[in-house]
């Protein structure tokens, strides 16, 4: 038999369609070497940046002005068209074993005074619309903080010493990376940071602990 009109891979009616729904399924599917690929998606907060040092505010946050290679995902933007209004942080609330002892901790460096007690909160006075109150609760911390605050000052050193004189602790097994890092009296991280920009790097280790008194 020759390579007439039968079935197979020759010029014939079969051999055609055969590999016209071949090449169909090609063009669907876009080119073999890009079939799978997809976009990492970046962890929430984080922007995708080049190599060397970048000037930030607080941990990372480019400064005001800044161009960011970040675009907000429209996905998300979207996925709740009919919402009234974005939500806002209302109040920061901190559990505590002593809500009393702690709020007085924190009014004295905050410098804002103890405005009120209701069941188990003890309420700071609000300022810039944001609360800080201490809520009761049972057992002691645990672990590191998955959430804390940066604190701003024009001398970092010398609020190092004033958070120890008020009864906080420096936690130097941070100072490796470069930020300085307080705790309160029931042990709750929180770091004091310059004010204005500073730089950090690619790993996010930041330069401005030189100078800084040393842990006691």
């Amino acid at each position: 038999m020759g390579t007439g009109t039968g079935m197979g891979t020759g010029t014939g009616p079969a051999g055609r369609k055969a590999q016209h729904r071949v090449t169909a399924r090609r063009r669907a599917s876009g080119p073999r070497d890009q079939r799978h690929r997809r976009e990492r998606p970046l962890p929430l907060g984080r922007a995708r940046t080049g190599s060397g040092r970048a000037l930030a505010d607080g941990h990372g946050t480019p400064p005001a002005g800044a161009a960011s290679s970040a675009a907000p995902s429209a996905g998300l933007v979207d996925l709740f068209p009919g919402r009234l209004g974005a939500m806002d942080i209302n109040c920061v609330i901190v559990d505590s074993t002593d809500p009393d002892r702690l709020a007085a901790f924190w009014s004295a460096l905050l410098d804002r005074p103890v405005v009120g007690r209701s069941g188990p909160y003890v309420w700071l006075e609000r300022r810039n619309g944001l609360g800080v109150g201490f809520q009761r609760a049972d057992g002691s911390k645990a672990g590191k903080n998955r959430l804390h605050l940066d604190l701003e000052a024009g001398d970092p050193a010398a609020e190092q010493a004033r958070v120890e004189a008020l009864g906080g602790r420096r936690l130097a097994e941070y100072d490796p990376g470069g930020f300085l890092v307080m705790a309160d009296p029931e042990g709750n991280e929180f770091c004091i940071i310059p004010k204005g920009s500073f730089e950090i790097d690619d790993e996010g280790r930041a330069d401005y602990l030189t100078g800084t008194a040393e842990a006691t």
